[in-house]
């Protein structure tokens, strides 16, 4: 569906994140495909497949792929692996050096890890709903400001605002399963959403 919108509208996205085992064309075929056409062959392209094999990861990469991620996967794994194959792009249109680049993905582990402590308190005085969604908001606001920066300082604050709007992510769901459900069920939930990311 992903590639009849890009034919359809005629867009140039940054990045091409794609699992390998879907419909026609498969992952390999949509590859071939993004790379046969001048205005998409140097859009970097991400596999995420549940294709974990080592012969499998090497026959993704060596078909032209820019990364391959297995599943189950982390977000930060995920993030890292975007902005890895998104930082010529960075580097050449805000004028970003490496070491740049390395600042922006502390600044948002540091909004991240800033709000662990905060975020008990906050999950035990106002519950996980409500903390969940004012810090996924403050996240949205960050996603925002990030596409709209244009320098180093206003892409950090970003990038600072996302992290720490993604903080509850993992305690907030365990917070609410400890309010609702016996502990012989929490465990199995706990598994099951760690496993499932």
């Amino acid at each position: 569906r992903g590639w009849i919108m890009v034919r359809a509208a005629r867009l140039t996205p940054d990045a091409i994140v794609s699992d390998i085992v879907m419909p026609e064309p498969d992952g390999y075929g949509l590859l071939c495909e993004v790379r046969a056409r001048p205005e998409l062959a140097t859009v970097p392209f991400i596999f995420l497949t549940a294709k974990g094999e080592r012969n499998e990861v090497r026959e993704g990469m060596a078909s032209g792929a820019d990364d391959y991620i297995a599943k189950p996967f982390g977000a930060d794994e995920l993030l890292r692996a975007i902005t890895a194959t998104l930082a010529p792009v960075f580097s050449s249109e805000l004028g970003l050096q490496p070491s740049d680049l390395g600042l922006l993905a502390g600044a948002y582990f540091l909004g991240f890890a800033a709000l662990q402590l905060p975020l008990g308190r906050a999950l035990d005085r106002f519950g996980p709903r409500r903390v969940q969604m004012a810090l996924l908001s403050l996240a949205a606001v960050g996603c925002a400001a990030f596409s709209q920066a244009q320098g180093l300082v206003s892409l950090s604050a970003a990038r600072l605002l996302i992290g720490m709007g993604v903080a509850a992510c993992l305690m907030a769901p365990l917070t609410c399963y400890r309010h609702i459900f016996a502990g012989s069920v929490q465990l199995r939930l706990n598994s099951w959403m760690l496993m499932t990311g």
